[in-house]
């Protein structure tokens, strides 16, 4: 299951966005997912802002170039015992 994960009000045919994400996370780490889960809201409606990118998304290359990019980060996360 992932950490978290941002729903967009024009994707649901809502009149909000919702970050849907796990609850047992501690507050510095939960913090951390909700800014990540609403820097996707906010690329997504720049991108839709210029007509561009309406359905922002991430592909295998690129989730593995950007887990390159943060070193150990990760490791030192899901090291702690959360994935």
């Amino acid at each position: 299951m992932m950490a978290g994960q941002s729903q967009m009000a024009w994707k649901k045919q809502r009149d909000h966005h919702l970050i849907v994400m796990r609850s047992q996370y501690p507050e510095p780490l939960s913090q951390h997912i909700k800014a990540h889960e609403l820097t996707h809201i906010a690329l997504e409606a720049e991108a839709r802002a210029v007509g561009r990118n309406k359905w922002f998304s991430t592909s295998a290359a690129s989730r593995e170039i950007a887990n390159s990019l943060h070193g150990g980060g990760f490791q030192e996360v899901r090291a702690r015992g959360h994935e």
